[in-house]
């Protein structure tokens, strides 16, 4: 699949683009907030290249005529491009630097995402919420320590708390809540499952837990969204993938309406899920065998442009059955947006000397007749 390619020199642990801005965590504990708009804007500008702006801010060129303040084409046939790599050093990305600030948190953050204006950061020191608008406030949510968070819609927040289970965190108060027997822990916070939890993800309305130690299982959110979507029992991993096996705790994952589990080494399950009239969940599974160089299977996810799949030796992108994309390197950890994302078309993957975005031209769009002049 087409795609372009923009590498940034630099030592990061983490990113989010949110709201045309773009954010880096830094080794170094800095936190950078560049504008991504502009930055885009400049690229497409300087290279002739509209895609760069399609692809990469999520928007048309008719439509950033009209809201972006630095934008204006004039008529010119654009040509059929070619997948390219543009390399960014440290000094010419620091044009677009909007704030710099250190990290309010003593150690590297274990996961962030995001909702609307909050920024979700998941540390060893509990959970916090930062305020994206001003980037001033900074509320702590719980004080337990998590193994992973996961935003979903409506402002959930999926909790993984290790031993003491799954917790889901509301950022709304005026959610109606489901038949299951939850308890609320702390305010906004309830308990939905004790079962050990390394990472969980939202499949729908639904929460996807797995363990190192434990069976993976799905539950219902708390909070009911939509008139009886919601389950009344938990739904264990031997229920849900053909290659399970009793007692052999294999990797496993939810992302974007799939289910994945590794099975014999570097076999991968491929579950589909729907559900019928009265709500009950029905899976259908395909599989994929990756060849032994790769080596095991460590992660994954589904997105807009394909799969990918984390091996030991090499990062693989799965566009279709026949297309796949074989990425080498020390990866220290690599990010993609869910479908309903403005940006989830891109792939991150955060190298020991760089920042590589990835994105990727899902819907093959005719070529127009289009044009740019520099912005002010």
């Amino acid at each position: 699949m087409r795609n372009i390619t923009i590498k940034i020199e630099g030592e990061f642990w983490d990113y989010l683009i949110k709201y045309n801005e773009l954010i880096l965590w830094t080794f170094d504990g800095k936190i950078e907030i560049y504008d991504w708009q502009r930055f885009i804007i400049d690229l497409s500008v300087k290279t002739d290249n509209y895609k760069i702006l399609e692809l990469f801010q999520g928007q048309s060129v008719d439509k950033m005529k009209k809201t972006s303040k630095y934008f204006t084409v004039k008529d010119y046939y654009e040509p059929l491009y070619e997948d390219i790599q543009i390399d960014i050093s440290k000094y010419k990305l620091k044009k677009y630097l909007k704030m710099e600030f250190e990290s309010p948190f003593d150690d590297l953050i274990i996961s962030i995402d995001s909702y609307k204006n909050s920024m979700f950061v998941n540390t060893d020191d509990g959970l916090y919420v930062i305020d994206m608008l001003s980037y001033n406030g900074i509320q702590k949510i719980w004080d337990r320590s998590l193994y992973d968070i996961r935003v979903g819609t409506y402002g959930k927040v999926a909790l993984s708390a290790g031993d003491e289970g799954v917790y889901e965190y509301n950022t709304s108060e005026e959610l109606s809540f489901n038949s299951l027997n939850v308890r609320k822990m702390d305010k906004n916070i309830y308990l939905l499952s004790n079962k050990h939890s390394n990472s969980v993800n939202w499949i729908d309305n639904y929460i996807y837990s797995t363990s190192a130690i434990e069976d993976a299982f799905i539950t219902q959110s708390n909070s009911q969204t939509e008139e009886n979507n919601y389950i009344d029992k938990v739904i264990g991993e031997s229920n849900i993938f053909k290659s399970y096996k009793r007692k052999i705790h294999e990797i496993s994952w939810a992302s974007n309406n799939k289910l994945y589990r590794v099975y014999d080494y570097n076999k991968l399950e491929i579950v589909t899920f729907t559900k019928d009239t009265e709500q009950n969940l029905n899976f259908t599974s395909h599989f994929v065998e990756f060849m032994a160089w790769k080596g095991r299977i460590i992660s994954g996810a589904s997105a807009k442009f394909g799969t990918v799949v984390e091996c030991e030796n090499a990062l693989v992108i799965i566009y279709n059955e026949e297309d796949v994309l074989n990425l080498k390197g020390d990866i220290i950890r690599w990010k993609i947006y869910d479908r309903y994302h403005r940006y989830n078309n891109i792939l991150g993957i955060i190298f020991e000397d760089s920042i590589v975005l990835k994105a990727y031209d899902i819907n093959q769009m005719d070529y127009r007749k289009i044009g740019f002049k520099t912005y002010r």
